[in-house]
């Protein structure tokens, strides 16, 4: 069973104070933010909180958020009071007050992550120098159930820590667009657009493994090639002339098709026929509606009329003999009938007289 997807990350800020550390003043490393779990010193935007009500950040976390910024072609930029983040909407340059390494990144148990060698423009120099900023406001993403920090996106020198003007669905395009950008591309919350259409035009979930992938896309190129291959085909059959010895026209295969059709029709009604008449002179047809449907049956299933042929006896009436074969019905073989016997009666006659007196006129 597949485990739900978690809620997408969520863009937050948090603000520590300038530490001049520098025998000149300067600021060479940043404390962006506090080991263990944190809250915003001041009520900067609620909008941003997690569920769990507080930030987190530990060891394991922080070793995620530094191979993350070690991973960036780019260094992170330090602007000025998060003009990177409100540039889309007020139009305004987002120029870099200085320069973050995610290589000199660095967590400290019980303080925090350090961002080490700070690169800062003259300009930022100066307002530093000048104390025109005290503060600096790391801006990063976080779980927005568990509060755990997840990726470094910036910071920002400011005197108003806060994201404040952005409305919740700028913050949520905000957290989107850097989430793309600093969290891993094959993200079970932020899988990269082309590879999910992709998945999805294999007919692979979005949980499916490289093999499956890989397998998938094998199975496609063969297809294509094969689909190429019969192309191919089909353009060379188009192109060369069609042999006459091997191929008629149409016309003549419909026409020998009915001539077939109708020597079969006639065949078959021929041996229907046959079978009915000789059923006739067995005297196995009673009427003429017998007929007709057992004709019925010899046109869909010649053999299960011949069976049905074979089962009925034979009556000799029906095939216009009678069943004595010309004797009277009450004659026996040999004997006299009861009309001979009378006309012994009445003429004295006994009867082997009658027998010899009838025999010898038949012979004659």
């Amino acid at each position: 069973m597949a485990k739900p997807k978690s809620n997408p990350p969520v863009l937050a800020a948090f603000a520590v104070q300038l530490k001049r550390t520098d025998d000149d003043g300067a600021v060479p490393e940043l404390h962006l933010l506090p080991d263990g779990d944190f809250k915003p010193q001041a009520a900067e935007d609620a909008r941003q909180m997690p569920k769990s009500g507080t930030y987190r950040l530990n060891a394991k976390l922080a070793t995620g958020v530094i191979a993350l910024a070690k991973a960036c072609e780019n260094a992170l930029p330090i602007d000025y009071e998060h003009q990177t983040q409100r540039a889309a909407e007020n139009g305004q340059p987002a120029p870099a007050a200085g320069w973050m390494d995610g290589a000199k990144l660095v967590y400290r148990p019980g303080e925090g992550l350090f961002a080490q060698g700070v690169e800062w423009t003259a300009r930022a120099k100066q307002m530093l120098d000048d104390d025109e900023y005290r503060y600096q406001s790391a801006t990063f993403l976080h779980d927005p159930d568990t509060g755990d920090v997840l990726a470094l996106v910036g910071a920002a020198l400011t005197n108003r820590p806060a994201l404040d003007g952005l409305t919740s669905a700028q913050l949520a395009a905000l957290s989107a667009q850097f989430a793309r950008q600093f969290l891993p591309p094959n993200s079970e919350d932020d899988m990269n657009p082309l590879l999910k259409a992709l998945l999805e035009g294999l007919g692979l979930p979005e949980t499916a493994t490289v093999e499956e992938g890989t397998a998938a896309l094998a199975t496609l190129k063969a297809k294509s090639a094969e689909l190429v291959g019969l192309n191919a085909q089909i353009a060379t059959l188009k192109a060369a002339a069609p042999d006459p010895t091997k191929y008629v026209p149409i016309d003549t295969v419909n026409t020998l098709n009915g001539e077939l059709a109708t020597l079969r029709a006639q065949i078959a009604n021929g041996e229907l026929d046959q079978v009915i008449d000789q059923a006739k002179a067995e005297g196995k047809i009673a009427s003429d509606a017998v007929e007709t449907a057992w004709r019925g049956i010899g046109r869909a299933d010649m053999a299960q009329l011949k069976a049905l042929v074979a089962a009925t006896a034979a009556n000799p009436a029906l095939a216009g003999r009678r069943q004595t074969e010309g004797k009277k019905p009450d004659q026996v073989e040999g004997e006299l009938s009861s009309a001979e016997l009378a006309v012994c009666d009445a003429m004295g006659l006994s009867v082997d007289q009658f027998k010899a007196s009838k025999k010898a006129m038949a012979n004659g």
